[in-house]
């Protein structure tokens, strides 16, 4: 079966996520993260991307982005994938692709989504056990969205800014929805997106977007289609 063409819209934030051959680490040191942070922040001034939110871990990369044109997160990442994986390769002495595959990606309804979404990119560290809280793991959006440094890299969504008027509120308004769980079936539901490649929002806002994008905005659905005149029971 051929594979899905990635959808693409402008102006719709993005979730992605990225990750590294079995057995390969993405990151060995500090100084592979800062260079990582460096060449992504020169990537989305040159593509006009927005980044909201990221992790960088060993394991995966996830963002939360919002590209002014439909293939501008894609050719962000092309970017920093040729000066990134040629450094990492040199470093440890390896050759070949450092990606599995092609990075995997969702549009979401931010008006739904995007603060969870944030929350759930944040919290990757915590859930794969490396760090006890998000604060604890340093290369991630999140302390900047609380207040403790300013990352010049992040754009932030008009949706944190309406979390309040002021900093200090605004940005603990954003630790409690930090601290809060989200239920599980908001998470698989996030998950299942990415993964699959479908848009996450509800039927208006997929029916919205049907124009916009370049395929079908979610799977089709199963079971065999009624004949012409048939009538459900």
């Amino acid at each position: 079966m051929a594979r899905l063409k990635r959808l693409y819209a402008p102006a719709v934030v993005q979730h992605l996520v990225q990750r590294p051959v079995a057995g390969r680490a993405l990151f060995t040191d500090a100084d592979d993260y800062m260079l990582f942070l460096a060449l992504l922040e020169e990537g989305v001034r040159a593509h006009a991307v927005a980044l909201h939110a990221y992790v960088l871990m060993p394991t995966q990369i996830r963002m939360l982005a919002t590209p002014a044109q439909a293939d501008s997160i894609a050719r962000l990442m092309q970017t920093v994938g040729r000066r990134y994986v040629p450094h990492l390769n040199r470093k440890t002495a390896r050759s070949g692709p450092l990606w599995d595959r092609r990075y995997r990606s969702t549009l979401i309804d931010a008006d739904e989504f995007l603060l969870p979404s944030m929350r759930h990119v944040e919290h990757q560290p915590v859930l794969e056990a490396l760090v006890g809280e998000p604060g604890a793991w340093r290369w991630s959006s999140y302390g900047h969205h609380v207040g403790r440094e300013q990352q010049p890299l992040i754009s932030d969504h008009a949706l944190y800014w309406a979390l309040s008027d002021t900093p200090f509120e605004r940005q603990a308004s954003y630790r409690g929805i930090a601290e809060a769980s989200l239920p599980i079936a908001v998470l698989a539901r996030i998950d299942a997106a990415v993964e699959g490649g479908w848009v996450l929002g509800g039927p208006a806002f997929v029916a919205d977007l049907e124009n916009a994008v370049n395929r079908r905005p979610g799977p089709l659905k199963r079971g065999r289609k009624r004949k012409p005149g048939a009538q459900e029971r």
